[in-house]
């Protein structure tokens, strides 16, 4: 914060950018009422077609389809994260008697169809076996399962959690296994059943959530742009979350046993780490907070 030159160096470089990037690839992200949006829009087009300033020198190339074409900035940025993130494990040691634990997975390929369904069967997880057995069993405050369809990583992960994080992680590892489990033994059925149902109208209730503010709406219609999200894509990932069948259940089980580029996450006390590596061998590495070794009440915040 000190140095202003290198920060006033870093603001010219903010403006060449501006002024040499190509004006197609440019995005103004405006919400409102529609007179207003119908009042402004022309004053933002002159902006960026008329009062920007251009080099014309130097004049920029067409910016690319950032959604079919690599960013030139990702294989930089992918490589300096593997030189700052060199273990896939990692845990944070602060004075706590409880513990945060989280364990994911890549369950889908890069370019590969994620069906709505996917987010079905995770929900199933969280409201069935994380709850019951997670939370309600071995007295986590809080046990989740969540699905990425964008990236297609699915994740465990728990909240203020009374057991060691080895348990907990034994126990993530029998989530899959229950899914199956409960196929044989009929609790998940391929007619009329109501544990699928139940999951699919949860699952659309976290979909359609509550109506969003203006500001909330904006930033989610943004999001979905940039993402290349459409309103016939929206529509049939919902599809597919109301077509989902016991084998889509299977599917996600078996993908889950399967995932790849797994990686753990913990927040605990040091003595936490410590039992877990003489128990199971396991070693991560550790960032040990200031006082990691003291254990606050069980009752306070982290």
């Amino acid at each position: 914060d000190a140095d202003w030159a290198q920060f006033v160096l870093r603001l010219e470089n903010m403006r060449q950018a501006i002024i040499n990037g190509n004006r197609n690839g440019m995005i103004i992200n405006l919400t409102g009422d529609r007179y207003v949006l119908d009042a402004a829009m022309e004053i933002a087009e002159d902006f960026l077609v008329n009062k920007l300033p251009v080099d014309l020198g130097n004049p920029a190339p067409p910016t690319p389809d950032f959604r079919s074409v690599e960013h030139p900035w990702v294989a930089p940025a992918r490589e300096e994260m593997k030189g700052a993130f060199s273990s896939q494990d990692e845990g944070i040691a602060v004075p706590t008697q409880v513990a945060y634990v989280a364990e994911g997975g890549r369950m889908y390929d890069v370019g590969e169809d994620v069906s709505g369904s996917a987010s079905v069967v995770s929900h199933y997880l969280s409201t069935g076996y994380m709850w019951d057995v997670i939370r309600a069993k071995n007295g986590a405050y809080g046990a989740y399962s969540k699905f990425s369809s964008v990236d297609g990583v699915g994740t465990f992960f728990t909240y203020r959690d009374p057991n060691t994080p080895d348990t907990t992680l034994g126990l993530f590892n029998g989530a899959a296994q229950s899914v199956l489990d409960d196929v044989e033994s009929s609790a998940l059925t391929r007619d009329s059943n109501a544990a699928i149902t139940t999951a699919i109208i949860g699952t659309i209730g976290g979909l359609d959530g509550s109506a969003l503010s203006p500001r909330a709406a904006g930033w989610e219609a943004l999001i979905r742009h940039l993402y290349g999200e459409s309103t016939i894509s929206r529509q049939r990932h919902r599809n597919e979350i109301l077509k989902t069948t016991v084998d889509d259940f299977i599917d996600y089980a078996q993908r889950v046993k399967s995932w790849r580029d797994q990686s753990i996450a913990i927040v605990a006390s040091l003595s936490a780490f410590n039992e877990m590596k003489s128990r199971t061998g396991q070693e991560l590495s550790v960032l040990v907070q200031a006082n990691a070794d003291q254990e606050e009440d069980q009752s306070g915040e982290l």
